[in-house]
């Protein structure tokens, strides 16, 4: 009866509300990166086109969870551009997908991360100053963004590192991503519908990892708020996305090298 509703065994559904807490947790602690660490764990015991709908679901439903608690710290002179942006660049990146290879195009975007993060490692970012960066760049990154969106599916990730490089404040850099995730997140479930991938399956599961995955962002939530409240946000959170980055990085070229 389980599997013919939710198209997996048991076993399989209890690690899969496992990845999703420890996901939820990542989400709401940084603002980003729960799909990168759900989809690349559970691609490897289920296909990527069955839990990538669902993980769109999850996202949307994570910033509308955020959004309340974060908004007075979205920094608007990031969003509009990186949206906008966005929008547009993602199905060109699907489309250089569609007609180039696409082991190498996700090896260029993972070693592309893999050096951001790098960077940010070795300590070399700017400081925090409360002033935006220029249009010019706000609107390169968005483009940038959604390219390795059509990729990749990892456009935030790359949002992050220049956030961090640009010295985006800890709350906004948060806030804006979460901001930034639910227009990514619509749109790319409404093209993920239209391609014909959305099944009730993908609801049925959505519905079952939901508590699983707020739960998780309640506790990520907490321990934002616990080291803002300790040792002030920046610094603590800066290395822990730093290294979240570099990890994610990391598991994208192992997972190809296999």
């Amino acid at each position: 009866m389980i599997e013919v509703w939710f198209g997996m065994s048991l076993p399989l559904l209890a690690l899969s509300a496992l990845v999703m807490l420890g996901a939820g947790v990542v989400r709401g602690y940084t603002g980003f990166g729960s799909s990168a660490v759900a989809v690349g764990s559970l691609a490897i015991v289920m296909s990527p086109a069955r839990i990538v709908p669902v993980m769109y679901l999850m996202e949307i439903a994570a910033s509308v969870t955020l959004i309340p608690a974060i908004r007075q710290h979205i920094d608007w002179h990031w969003l509009r551009p990186l949206a906008i942006a966005n929008l547009i660049a993602t199905p060109i990146g699907v489309w250089i997908l569609a007609r180039f290879d696409a082991t190498a195009l996700r090896l260029v975007v993972a070693l592309s991360l893999l050096a951001l993060s790098a960077v940010l490692l070795s300590g070399w970012s700017r400081a925090p100053t409360g002033r935006s960066a220029g249009a010019p760049l706000r609107w390169a990154t968005g483009g940038v963004s959604g390219i390795m969106s059509g990729i990749a599916a990892i456009g935030g990730l790359s949002v992050a590192a220049i956030f961090l490089l640009t010295g985006v404040a800890a709350s906004q850099l948060r806030a804006t991503m979460v901001a930034l995730l639910f227009i990514m997140d619509v749109w790319a479930f409404a093209l993920s519908y239209a391609s014909g991938i959305v099944h009730w399956h993908t609801l049925a599961l959505f519905v079952l990892m939901a508590p699983a995955m707020m739960a998780g962002i309640r506790l990520g939530h907490r321990l934002f708020k616990r080291d803002a409240a300790r040792h002030g946000s920046d610094g603590k959170f800066r290395r822990r996305v730093s290294w979240l980055l570099f990890a994610i990085a990391m598991a994208g070229l192992l997972r190809m090298a296999a």
